[in-house]
């Protein structure tokens, strides 16, 4: 009896065979690669959004813990003086314990400001705008005030709340969140039966801005932070592009409250 021969595979079909598996498996690692890229993405976004909101709780904290008086006046300063919505900076006295001023200051009674800067990051090739909260600790504070004596009522913002620390004063400017390009902190008044936003008092204009002294307890103020992702603010080459009007429509999330000191 003829048996037949065994069935095999020539060489030309191997090498197809092959040729079929490696496209697959070229296919394979690069939708793996873009599937961890956008998890990292991801990550980084969620971190960066916690980033921001430990921020926000930060700022609320300190606006609820506001001191108001003819002897503790607070300060906006923005670029317009008529136009809602410019106020870009506060510097304000809030009580905080000790422990979240450092040990010991010898009261719970402290300077707090916070404001946006352009800032030029380690490691990365384009700047950004960062939140910055500004804080000045009780026995600093207490100087301050104690040398100014009754000239409190017609202090600058500097007199009180100096940009940076002289002799033994405790002033430290830290980064809050990254990729911050909005704020505004506005505080309303009710005033013959309207809230009233512009119930400060001018007290220069330096360098194109408006510094405003209140020395009324505000009914409420209103806070405004526009932050980017970090997707969108990594491809941001200049200034000019943080408060692009399309970049803003498309691209900054913005966070509003009310806060009630």
């Amino acid at each position: 009896m003829k048996q037949r021969g065994a069935l095999s595979f020539t060489l030309v079909e191997l090498m197809a065979a092959m040729t079929v598996l490696s496209l697959l498996m070229v296919a394979l690692v690069a939708m793996f690669d873009q599937a961890m890229r956008g998890w990292r993405n991801a990550q980084t976004g969620i971190d960066a959004r916690r980033e921001v909101r430990a921020g926000l709780q930060m700022i609320d904290r300190d606006l609820r813990g506001m001191v108001v008086g003819p002897n503790a006046p607070y300060f906006t300063e923005g670029t317009s003086n008529n136009t809602k919505g410019q106020e870009a900076r506060i510097y304000f006295m809030t009580t905080l314990p000790d422990v979240a001023q450092g040990s010991p200051q010898g009261g719970d009674l402290c300077g707090v400001g916070y404001y946006l800067t352009w800032t030029n990051i380690p490691g990365e090739t384009n700047g950004k705008y960062v939140l910055m909260r500004y804080q000045m600790e009780a026995r600093t504070l207490m100087n301050r005030l104690t040398n100014l004596g009754t000239g409190i009522a017609t202090a600058t913002r500097t007199d009180i709340f100096p940009d940076t620390p002289t002799n033994n004063q405790v002033i430290t400017n830290e980064i809050l969140a990254m990729n911050v390009a909005h704020l505004q902190v506005e505080p309303f008044v009710w005033t013959n039966g309207t809230w009233d936003y512009r119930t400060g008092i001018n007290i220069n204009t330096a360098g194109g801005r408006i510094v405003k002294i209140y020395t009324n307890r505000p009914g409420f103020l209103a806070v405004n932070v526009g932050a980017y992702g970090p997707g969108p603010a990594r491809n941001f080459t200049n200034q000019a592009a943080w408060t692009n009007t399309t970049n803003v429509t498309k691209h900054l999330r913005t966070y509003f409250w009310r806060v009630v000191p």
